[in-house]
Order: structure tokens, then sequence, then C-alpha cells
């Protein structure tokens, strides 16, 4: 066997023999070939160079099983590839990932959280994990980090702690609720203990009909070593005391005295009333002025309208810079949620426009702020 390495620079594309290729599968398709590719490979009998990498004499497939199972249906000798020197098998594994991630047949959701955490696995078992950090293992591979870093918790949740069969990955936001369990645990992923993976996966079966407002509140009193359903029980029984309470039924059953202008009154008091009611009205009328201005108020768009309060808001940052003393964080927390709740119904109606890769970052430059935000209660909990 004697090939001509590429490198990064100077890619060598060249005929290899179907019989020098190893026969170690590290393809990242979990559920193996889609055979509609193959055959529709089979049918162009033309097709592009795959990837091989060179590891201790052996040449593995990096990318590229759907062609070189077409070459071999097609009874061919020889495959046109370029082949790349590696030191790990590890190192193959993560580009065979970053290869198929958006690339052709692009892979699942669930075959990228289980390519990533099988082979994190086996940096752990080779004790290469120590001196990574999971930041920079997470972003190695070529998907969005908040992404990357959510299906790696799925898949830690389902295949580490609860060994489910779940194949469709659904939900994934709610496994970084789950994973912060693992965290407050003193956990490491891969190395799970067993009376842990019990703690979190009979939460999880007792829990995981929760919204992810309540799951939070659920897991924030986890930690507290409280249980979410006795304590909303005791809130319950709580509320039923003061509704039984005797000084609140004594207010209840107390009725409101009759105001004067809720006294039954003759005919002549209701002409008399109407005639002078009318008058009021009469001699409270708006200046033809104010309604003007009111007419060119109700005529201004959306967007008008909107970059009078952002200038408002712009106003009173500005005032509240200055000030010492501390505001109350529901008013600001409400109005953001009114602004998500009004963006989720235009969307349901198709009147927000698509989402954009510049609307995706500010989006998770919001998240990461509101993270800064929260960073001290996290710290005061731990």
């Amino acid at each position: 066997m004697n090939y001509t390495t590429s490198t990064f620079e100077n890619k060598v594309i060249q005929d290899v023999l179907l019989t020098d290729i190893s026969n170690i599968n590290i393809n990242p398709r979990k559920n193996g070939l889609i055979e509609e590719n193959v055959e529709s490979l089979k049918e162009a009998e033309v097709f592009p160079e795959i990837h091989l990498g060179l590891l201790d004499g052996q040449l593995i497939v990096v990318d590229g099983y759907h062609r070189l199972e077409a070459s071999k249906r097609l009874g061919l000798e020889t495959i046109k590839a370029y082949i790349t020197d590696y030191k790990t098998i590890e190192t193959i594994i993560r580009d065979a990932i970053n290869e198929n991630i958006n690339h052709g047949q692009r892979l699942s959701d669930y075959d990228v959280a289980m390519s990533m955490y099988e082979l994190y696995n086996k940096l752990v078992d080779a004790g290469k994990l120590t001196t990574i950090k999971m930041k920079d293992f997470i972003t190695s591979f070529k998907i969005d980090e908040r992404r990357g870093r959510s299906l790696f918790n799925w898949v830690v949740l389902h295949k580490e702690i609860l060994d489910d069969e779940i194949t469709t990955v659904k939900n994934i936001s709610f496994s970084d609720e789950y994973y912060s369990m693992i965290l407050f645990l003193n956990e490491i992923p891969g190395k799970i203990s067993n009376e842990a993976k019990y703690k979190i996966k009979t939460f999880y079966n007792k829990y995981n009909h929760l919204s992810k407002i309540e799951l939070r509140k659920a897991i924030a009193l986890f930690k507290q070593g409280l249980d979410y359903e006795i304590e909303a029980e005791k809130l319950k029984q709580a509320a039923k005391e003061i509704d039984t309470n005797p000084i609140k039924q004594e207010t209840k059953v107390k009725t409101k005295e009759p105001e004067k202008d809720d006294l039954p009154v003759d005919e002549s008091e209701n002409t008399e009333r109407e005639v002078t009611l009318k008058n009021d009205l009469l001699t409270k009328q708006e200046p033809k002025e104010e309604k003007k201005d009111l007419k060119i108020e109700e005529t201004k768009t959306v967007e008008e309208k909107i970059e009078t309060v952002e200038k408002l808001n712009e106003e009173i940052t500005k005032e509240l810079s200055n000030s010492k003393e501390k505001f109350k964080l529901d008013t600001y927390l409400d109005a953001m949620s009114k602004q998500v709740m009004t963006m989720l119904m235009l969307q349901s109606k198709g009147n927000l426009e698509d989402f954009t890769k510049e609307h995706i970052n500010k989006l998770n430059d919001i998240v990461d702020r509101l993270n800064e935000l929260t960073e001290g209660y996290y710290a005061n909990d731990k």
C-alpha cells in the first residue's frame, strides 16, 4: 500500500483499492446507511471523492460511507479518495462527525448527540479529558455551542441516567435543567454514580410533565432538599386555611351598604337625571384641537409607536442609572414576557418575519446577558 497523503493546503486525489480500506466503522449515523442514498449513487455511477484517514498503517473512512458501499455494489475495484494522516482514533471520529453535520445527507440531532457522547466517553476512558474543558470539547464540533451543549446534555440524561430507547431528540432545552442537577450533585458525565442516577431518574419520572418554569421551581426545591409536590400541597393547605378563617368569613358575609346612586328612584327623578347627564356631556366635549392630535396618534404605524416607546425607555434608563434606589425585577420581567408572547402570537399568525442567523445571534446574546444576571443566584445556591 503506497499512497500520497494530503495536507490542508494540498489535497491529493488518487485511486484507492477498495481492498486496502479498513473495515473499522466509525460512521456517525447510528442507524447505519440510508439505502435510498446508496441506490441513488449507484445510478449516478460517478460521485465525489471520499476522505480516508491513515492511522497506524490503516485507511479508515472519515467521510464517504455511502459512496464506498455504492462502489462495492457496482463491482468497482478502486474509488477516488484523498488521504490525511492522523495520530489518534478520537481525532478521526471528531472529523467524521464534523464532515457529516452539515454535509450531504445531514446527521440527525440524535446522530450528533450520540456521536458526541460516545467520543466523550472514549476520551474519558483514555484519560484525555482531564486537560480539556467541556466548552472546548463542545466547540470542537461544527455546531452552535449552545445547541451542541444542549444535545450533549440530552444524551447524558437519556442514555446514561434514564437508559431509555428514545431515538428522537425532543425538548433539548429541558435537558439543560436536568444537567444542572448532575452538576449540583458533583457528578461527572460518563461516570455518574448509581445513587445520583437513581435520584435524578426518580425526579424525572415524577416531574417530567411540568412546564419549564415549574420544572425550574421543582429543581430549585430539590437542591434545597425539598419536594415540589409536598411544598405545593403545603401552599394549598395554607390557602385553604385562609379561606376558612372565621375573620375572613365574617368579612365575606358582611354586605355592602347601598350607596346613594343604588337607591330606587321614581320616574320623575329618572327623567331629571337623564337631562342633567346630557347637559354634563355637552359641557364636557373635548376641544377640536385635542381631537385632531388624537387622530394623528391613531394613524401612527406600529414601528413609529415602538420608536416612541424606545425613546421613552432610554430617558427612563438614564434617570434610573443615576439613582441609588433598588428596583423590583417583576416590572422588567413582565415587560420582557409580554414582548416574547407578542412575537409568539405574530409568528403563529404568520405575521413575523423568518429568523436569520443575525436574529439567532441576538437572541443568544440576550440569553447570555440573562445568564450574567442570574450568576449570583446560582453561586449562592451552591
